[in-house]
């Protein structure tokens, strides 16, 4: 029997798929059919796998089977649809009569379409069934393509407890009201084989491990019952499921999967579509009744007779009629039957149920899922938008939502449907009388360009946030949005000179919470250069009186990065967004420090302007043209010594367009609005002008302010950010040795589950600032750091470089642990995020995600990436000389592994080798725990593991590198912190030090001092000759309950230079 796997490959090395796969073909752009992501490797043996590696233990649910390998996703995990497409049309001419897909889109792709008809083209034509999975997103009404298709075959996962995984999306299908998914599988830590060498499995968990459990299910009964087609294959297999009780149909279908009851069942349902969809509100017109015929199977020797009966919680008397409602099945033979849904007058509503068969022939029934869903009476919403200049335009939500428009009751996004008439510009929708929620955004173009709405086609000159987070709709309903109504959000800081910088106006957001039900959150994100003028407008509101409301903006304010002052004039000079001219922050340039300079007219910048000017360490003043580029304009004033460059506009207003060539800058250039190109024309018409440019690609500080209206938005949204009333937070922004940063931060407020932000390029890095929040305890930050800077354009790409990603802890910004906060402070080490302790629950030791720490307990995961420059990590469990667990690979040390019974003692070894080439330093760390844990109570609440803890502080620079003698106060002392993961507090007996000055080929003990928990030593005052320039070290702690920390870091920090 055949089966295919469209995934990232197979590695047929693996002892459990070797000789399996009978064919493997590339459809993605990598150089081979392997399997770079070890995603498909896993999917593969659950299929077929033959347990080889295991004495047959982990075996597949069909190792019979034959596999074909279509790799249609790369090492990375990703792939495009055409991919897909392809290896799917392959699959099914190479005569695969099971298809495994463990991928999918997300709800709501344009691509949809494309994938899920491919699925019933293809099961149409050659009879193959596809398996899909369901997805991760746990949500209602989430299931995208593929899985939305009706002849596949979508599967949801389910624990070995029958309880649904809580990541397994959820029915119906995104956007409609048809049933899925069919039916669930096991999905929760699955063992199945790791792709690349090493430990021979690997355990994952997601739909992506339930999918193959249906699909070798599939092959079994393909193989026992070659007679079905792919259709009746899904039919059996979903009608003698087991459902789980408390379980929705649109959870679970009918259940999970069970092998042995589809081979050894009397009947099995061979056909059948009953998920009925929408039943239109009836109005005037009468409802046609809906029909559809099942089909049932009688696999024995005898005659069997079949008994069907709707069974539809809350369907009227009616409602739902079978006819016959007894078959009679020869042996051998089949009998079908009509369902008939006629629910003219019924009651508004969700209906999910089952046809449920018995026979005295098995004591099981057999279920096939049954759902429609019958509309209340509805009435057409149009909403058109006008933009602040009095221009029709589109009134937009960014994608994040399902719906701009929202029940404010229950949370019910509303769906967008055709606008039948009326202008071009119009969202439509179709609704209940009730309460809603209707918020958008709405932007303003230049008056040069269309009025579109749409923030990619021209840049846009500011956004607002319009609407009404509370109306009421009793009938058809035209709403305008209209963002001459809002209100410009103002904010002054009295104690700096500041602006608003590219992406300083940096957003909004709102949170509309239901009475019953989750709230819906929209964020709009201002990339730098996403507007031509940093300003932001917000509609005033009323109260809301249902449920709960707020609205916030954002603005991040610091020193002006490039200023112009020419005596009288007012010039607000702005850089072009970087991405036009370079892919990392140092290809672009920057004007750091101050410039005095001539002011000359270069004209448009043409070959025979730039000649006819002195350019020689002037300011180069360029009229923009469609004829020119900028790059072009600037880089041809450059050559000619320009020293900066600022381009006005050729029309009344701003503009940013660049032109089609993508050139890197030679000097630093600006815009400036038409009306400031003229000032300076007409300065220079009197005779000479001077300017003195400022550059500051640092700022000293920042004014991340976001302002949070709740309740409603107010008339007045003027704002005075003095520092004494802010909180204030020394930042570090650290490096190893060298390197570049970007960073990012995100506010949460209220019921926000989720936070958007932009990945801020740092221009100058190690820095230090002070940053300014407003001190709302209602509003939590987390902030990120990445290294190496991350890219944003692909113009002029930089080697791929495996990246750190930390994370700081999750707080109010007024918390007094919040004061400062530093990044990539060394020393970096394997550890685990410190809002998340390791705990026990009864006999389970649950794992939280282990990663990098730095000495400021920032967390970052450390992916092994398959790159030969990259992470090398291993994470075990031990007891004893029993390895419990372990993780390694791509795979992140997270989850639980089953103890023993009582009081143990246990230990856990993690080291991490970091060969990317920033990693100057912590080349390679390692920290064991040693701890004692007891079994707990499975119904109480989980005990924390007394796990150790070191915080260190050697005392180094923003670089890491250690202070020289004569830039240090007496001996160079480091310091530790012994304590425990938050929730443990056994007491401390002790620290030990060791030091390393050769890479760890020998060690010498230092002499500790003790102060309560924190321990001192002094380094030597010279480090020995034949150093590397780097400096290493042991640490050993224990406390009184038998708990003990051993670190070992590799070049910790960098020692002073000579």
């Amino acid at each position: 029997m055949t089966v295919a796997v469209l995934d990232s490959g197979v590695d047929d090395t693996h002892p459990d798929l070797a000789g399996q796969v009978a064919a493997a073909v590339n459809f993605t752009e990598d150089p081979d059919a392997g399997d770079g992501a070890g995603h498909g490797t896993h999917i593969a043996s659950i299929v077929a796998g033959t347990g080889a590696a295991s004495d047959g233990a982990r075996r597949g649910v069909a190792p019979g089977a034959r596999l074909l390998s279509g790799k249609v996703l790369n090492q990375e995990g990703e792939g495009y649809v055409s991919w897909a497409i392809a290896g799917m049309e392959w699959a099914a001419g190479q005569g695969a009569r099971v298809v495994n897909m463990s991928l999918g889109l997300g709800p709501g792709s344009h691509e949809a379409p494309l994938l899920t008809g491919a699925v019933e083209t293809l099961t149409a034509e050659h009879g193959t069934l596809f398996v899909v999975a369901a997805g991760n997103n746990y949500c209602e009404a989430c299931i995208g393509s593929p899985g939305d298709a009706p002849s596949a075959l979508t599967v949801g996962a389910v624990d070995r407890d029958e309880r649904l995984a809580d990541f397994s999306s959820r029915g119906p299908v995104y956007g409609g009201h048809r049933l899925k998914p069919e039916v669930t599988a096991p999905g929760v830590d699955i063992a199945a084989a790791r792709a690349g060498g090493g430990d021979p499995y690997v355990a994952y968990s997601g739909t992506s491990m339930a999918a193959p459990h249906a699909a070798g299910a599939a092959a079994l009964l393909a193989q026992a019952r070659p007679e079905l087609t792919g259709p009746e294959l899904r039919a059996a297999l979903t009608s003698t499921a087991v459902p789980a009780d408390g379980l929705a149909v649109t959870d679970q279908g009918s259940g999970r999967i069970d092998v042995g009851r589809v081979l050894a069942s009397p009947v099995l349902a061979s056909g059948g579509d009953l998920s009925f969809g929408l039943v239109p509100f009836p109005g005037d017109a009468p409802v046609e009744p809906l029909r559809s015929t099942v089909e049932y199977r009688n696999t024995t020797a005898a005659p069997v007779t079949v008994d069907l009966a709707a069974e539809v919680p809350g369907a009227e008397a009616g409602d739902l009629t079978v006819t016959p409602s007894t078959l009679t099945l020869a042996s051998g033979g089949t009998g079908t039957a009509e369902v008939v849904l006629d629910v003219a007058g019924g009651r508004p509503g969700d209906y999910t149920g089952y046809l449920v068969a018995t026979t005295a022939a098995g004591p099981d029934p057999l279920r096939l899922p049954l759902g429609y869903t019958v509309e209340a009476e509805q009435f057409d919403v149009m909403v058109t938008a006008i933009a602040a200049d009095g221009r029709p335009t589109l009134p937009l939500s960014t994608g994040m939502i399902a719906s701009p428009l929202v029940d404010v009751r229950t949370g019910e996004p509303m769906q967008e449907l055709p606008c039948a008439d009326g202008p071009e510009l119009a969202w439509c929708a179709r609704v209940p009388a009730g309460t809603y929620s209707l918020m958008t955004w709405v932007v303003t173009k230049p008056a040069w360009a269309d009025s579109d709405g749409l923030p990619y086609t021209t840049t846009p000159l500011h956004s607002a946030l319009v609407g009404d987070p509370e109306l009421t709709i009793t009938g058809d309903t035209e709403l305008v949005m209209d963002a001459r109504e809002a209100v410009e959000v103002e904010v002054a800081t009295p104690d700096h000179e500041d602006r608003a910088n590219q992406g300083g106006a940096a957003g909004f957001s709102w949170v509309r919470t239901p009475a019953d039900g989750p709230a819906t959150v929209d964020y709009l994100v201002n990339a730098p250069g996403a507007q031509l003028e940093e300003r932001l407008f917000l509609q005033p509101t009323e109260d809301v009186t249902i449920g709960s409301f707020s609205a916030s903006s954002r603005f991040r304010l610091a020193a002006p990065d490039i200023a112009l002052d020419v005596d009288g004039l007012a010039l607000a000079p702005s850089y072009y967004p970087p991405d036009r001219f370079s892919d990392v922050i140092s290809q672009f340039p920057m004007l750091d420090g101050e410039l005095t300079l001539p002011v000359v007219d270069a004209g448009e910048g043409t070959a025979a302007d730039v000649a006819a000017a002195d350019l020689d360490g002037a300011l180069a003043l360029v009229r923009r043209s469609d004829a020119v580029p900028v790059g072009e304009q600037a880089n041809r004033a450059a050559a000619a010594g320009a020293a900066l460059v600022a381009v006005y506009n050729d029309v009344p207003g701003s503009n940013d367009e660049t032109g089609p060539e993508v050139v890197r800058l030679d000097v630093p250039t600006v815009r400036l609005s038409h009306e400031e190109g003229r000032a300076l024309l007409d300065r220079l018409a009197a005779g000479a002008v001077t300017a003195t440019a400022t550059g500051t690609p640092s700022s000293p500080f920042v004014y991340d302010l976001v302002h949070t209206e709740r309740g409603r938005i107010p008339a007045e949204l003027s704002y005075v950010a003095a520092t004494d009333d802010l909180a204030a937070v020394e930042r570090d922004l650290g490096v190893q040795l060298s390197g570049s940063l970007s960073e990012m931060s995100w506010p949460y407020d209220g019921d926000d589950e989720f936070s958007a932000t932009m990945s801020i390029p740092v221009p100058v890095a190690p820095a230090a600032r002070t940053d300014y929040y407003v001190a709302d305890p209602g509003t939590l930050w987390q902030h990120g750091l990445a290294t190496p800077q991350d890219a944003y354009g692909g113009q002029w790409p930089v080697p791929f470089v495996t990246p750190l990603r930390l994370l700081s802890p999750l707080r109010p910004a007024g918390d007094p642990s919040a004061g400062e906060h530093s990044w990539l402070r060394q020393p970096l080490v394997p550890g685990f995020n410190g809002g998340k302790p390791m705990t026990r629950l009864g006999d389970q030791l649950i794992i939280p995600t282990a990663g990098y720490v730095d000495a400021a307990g920032n967390f970052g995961e450390a992916w092994a990436d398959g790159f030969g420059a990259g992470y090398s990590a291993l994470f075990q469990v031990w007891h004893g000389d029993e390895l419990l667990g372990e993780a390694s690979g791509i795979q992140l040390p997270s989850g639980t592994i089953a103890l023993p019974p009582g009081e143990e003692t246990y230990r856990i070894d993690y080291s991490i080798e970091n060969r990317t080439p920033w990693a100057a330093l912590s080349t390679q760390s390692r920290t064991s725990w040693t701890f004692v844990s007891a079994t707990t109570a499975a119904d109480g609440p989980p005990a924390v593991v007394p796990l150790l803890t070191l915080d260190h502080d050697f005392g180094a620079d923003l670089g890491n590198r250690l202070p020289g003698p004569r830039d240090r106060n007496g001996p160079n002392e480091i310091t530790v912190d012994v304590g425990h993961l938050a929730g443990a507090d056994p007491r401390i007996t002790g620290l030990t030090v060791d030091v390393s000055y050769d890479d760890g080929a020998s060690w010498q003990p230092l002499r500790v001092r003790r102060s309560g928990d924190m321990f001192a030593a002094h380094l030597p005052s010279r480090p020995p000759r034949g150093h590397t320039g780097f400096v290493s070290f042991r640490f050993g702690a224990a406390d009184a309950a038998g708990n003990r920390i051993d670190q070992e870091i590799i070049r910790a920090a960098a020692l002073p230079e000579d």
